[in-house]
């Protein structure tokens, strides 16, 4: 997805901080180019995108791979020239998962799509978010998101009859 006019942005620990990754930042913290990143998660896998990978190949056996033969259809029509055995045992037992991580993590392009940019439009949040969330008492994000306190209603304390006391 990252290309010279797009940038990804990641949101940190607690959502306060935000950083954005650009072609370098790929670079320096996966070793590979943004366009190999389908491959790259084809083998060490996504856990937050639930893609399996090759159990057993991790983020740098990954891009070592990448970097030797580049694409994931290489890797097995070369499986002979991986030099370590454990490596190529690992990938000749999970390719089948190997090949459902790619399919996965590739971005179709080519789907034909048609919609009105002006019914995309953002008008501001509906007054049922904000109903919604006072009824659940979250009052950080209605200030947050509306910019006003709420008026948050207290749940109703269940009434006490004769017969609950004798509960006690």
């Amino acid at each position: 997805m990252i290309t010279e006019k797009v940038f990804v942005a990641s949101p940190q620990l607690g959502l306060s901080n935000v950083k954005i990754y650009d072609k370098s930042e790929v670079e320096k913290k996966l070793d590979i180019s943004p366009s190999e990143i389908i491959e790259y998660k084809a083998l060490a896998g996504d856990p937050s995108d639930n893609y399996p990978g090759a159990a057993g190949i991790g983020p740098k056996t990954a891009a070592k791979l990448i970097h030797q033969f580049k694409y994931i259809e290489n890797i097995y029509k070369n499986i002979s020239e991986v030099e370590s055995d454990k490596v190529k045992e690992i990938l000749l037992r999970e390719k089948e998962n190997v090949y459902l991580s790619k399919r996965l993590a590739t971005i179709l392009t080519d789907v034909e799509i048609s919609l009105d940019l002006k019914k995309l439009e953002f008008k501001g949040f509906s007054k049922n978010l904000m109903d919604f969330l006072g009824e659940y008492q979250m009052t950080s994000l209605i200030k947050r998101i509306f910019n006003k306190s709420a008026d948050i209603k207290k749940p109703e304390e269940s009434k006490k009859t004769s017969d609950q006391i004798g509960l006690f």
